[in-house]
């Protein structure tokens, strides 16, 4: 994996209430940012599904960050205009604590 060159956000989703009353995902600009970080991103996989009669692309992929603590499962990576969706809790895959891997999956 190739160098920390990406900066991204780490952030917690925020919800407002909808029309019914019923809990909507605000946009990420109004998320909390839990860490600005340097990573490394690769490409795992990517595939496509059909969902309520759309087509959809199923993007996975990698983050590498330095180590740190308090990464939820229930939080977004903001990378510019893409979001992610933590598959998963960060891994600590040498027990170091110098690298986390974080899986992630981005519908577009």
């Amino acid at each position: 994996m190739s160098a920390l060159r990406h900066k991204i956000k780490i952030a917690e989703p925020a919800y407002g209430p909808g029309d019914y009353g019923d809990p909507v995902l605000k946009p990420p600009e109004e998320w909390n940012t839990v860490a600005t970080v340097w990573a490394a991103y690769r490409d795992l996989s990517g595939r496509e599904f059909f969902a309520a009669r759309q087509t959809n692309a199923e993007l996975t992929g990698e983050f590498k960050i330095r180590y740190r603590t308090g990464i939820k499962s229930s939080h977004k990576i903001v990378w510019g205009e893409r979001v992610f969706d933590l598959d998963g809790p960060p891994r600590d895959i040498d027990g170091k604590r110098q690298w986390l891997y974080i899986n992630v999956k981005e519908v577009v």
